[in-house]
């Protein structure tokens, strides 16, 4: 009684698990570390997740005397901490007479953090430019697909007059009629990417029509149009579309969804790329700055006894979401956790 009386709950990590007869919990705000005789909870949860649990000791014996109904997962050990850091400043050390001051704080991370997670807001949905994504078709009346074409040439970055013109369709007397030109700037060094693709351009005649996925895309290219176009060129619309009613659109236009991509997709050239483009993303990946890590690169964070808990939780996530082929985001985790000299804290069952 004395022992269920003194012990408290708390945020707990789930290390080793052996399922249906326990788990290896660390206590993610006291420090304290042991083996937690448990037969049904440790069949239900896995390495990386996080407890809201009170565990009881009885000589070299603890058990669990009550554990919150969901597991977190992983990414929510930033609130974790955040909560610890709280109390960590207004207290010389954490123990289970602080955590008994800090219940109410603790059932409200815990009550708030699940309500989170059971009722997710819609994402907001945007372009790599972090603009809100909104279809935009903008179009021109233009004199000339050909004097046109030569004005907007500077948009299509990488490309040669002669490739862009390769597909194009020319009339009787060899005059430019219709064409198509991608508006493409350079990478995103966050992301690594060479090149990032705006928008299309289409000539056709004496229609102009550019197709971006924002409105400040939409704006840019109004810019441009308006002072390189050549004279006697006007805008006539710009139509806009957002991404719900696009979806639905598509949805009512594709009743029985897309066409299949799976021979494609599984074709040993397409999984080798696959396999190439995802392990150069996390190559540069340790150099990134990372919301979740506060700005910082995992490299950075890495330094810290808080950052490396944090980075750890985005591994294991990756290491959970199994990027591209089975297996592949275990061979990449395995890299970063060498690159940024972490150790395998969590061990699978």
């Amino acid at each position: 009684m004395e022992a269920c009386r003194d012990a408290t709950f708390s945020f707990h990590d789930v290390f080793e698990v052996a399922p249906g007869r326990g788990f290896t919990l660390q206590d993610a705000l006291t420090g304290w570390r042991g083996h937690v005789t448990e037969k049904t909870a440790s069949q239900r949860v896995q390495p990386g997740d996080i407890l809201f649990a009170r565990v009881v000791h009885l000589d070299e014996l603890a058990v669990l005397d009550g554990c919150a109904p969901m597991a977190f997962p992983p990414l929510e050990k930033g609130t974790i901490i955040e909560l610890r850091n709280r109390i960590v400043r207004a207290n010389p050390g954490i123990t289970a007479d602080v955590l008994r001051d800090y219940r109410l704080e603790l059932l409200e991370t815990y009550h708030s953090t699940a309500e989170r997670l059971l009722n997710p807001k819609m994402p907001t949905l945007a372009n790599t430019d972090g603009d809100p994504l909104t279809f935009c078709r903008v179009t021109y009346e233009i004199q000339s697909p050909r004097a046109a074409f030569e004005a907007l040439l500077h948009l299509s970055r990488g490309h040669t007059k002669a490739e862009l013109l390769a597909d194009a369709i020319f009339d009787d007397v060899g005059e430019l009629v219709s064409v198509e030109l991608p508006w493409i700037k350079g990478g995103i060094a966050r992301i690594a990417w060479k090149n990032t693709s705006l928008g299309r351009i289409k000539l056709d005649g004496t229609r102009l029509t550019a197709e971006v996925n924002s409105e400040q895309r939409a704006r840019r290219f109004r810019r441009i149009a308006d002072k390189v176009l050549p004279a006697g060129s006007r805008h006539l619309t710009t139509v806009m579309e957002s991404a719900e009613a696009k979806l639905e659109a598509y949805e009512r236009e594709h009743p029985e969804g897309g066409p299949a991509k799976d021979d494609l997709n599984g074709s040993p050239e397409v999984q080798a790329l696959l396999r190439r483009t995802v392990m150069d993303y996390y190559h540069d990946w340790v150099d990134m700055k990372i919301p979740a890590l506060n700005g910082q690169t995992p490299r950075q964070a890495a330094k810290t006894e808080d950052g490396r808990e944090m980075v750890e939780a985005l591994l294991l996530d990756l290491e959970r979401r199994e990027v591209g082929q089975a297996g592949l985001s275990r061979e990449i985790v395995a890299e970063l956790r060498a690159t940024l000299g972490l150790g395998h804290r969590f061990r699978r069952p």
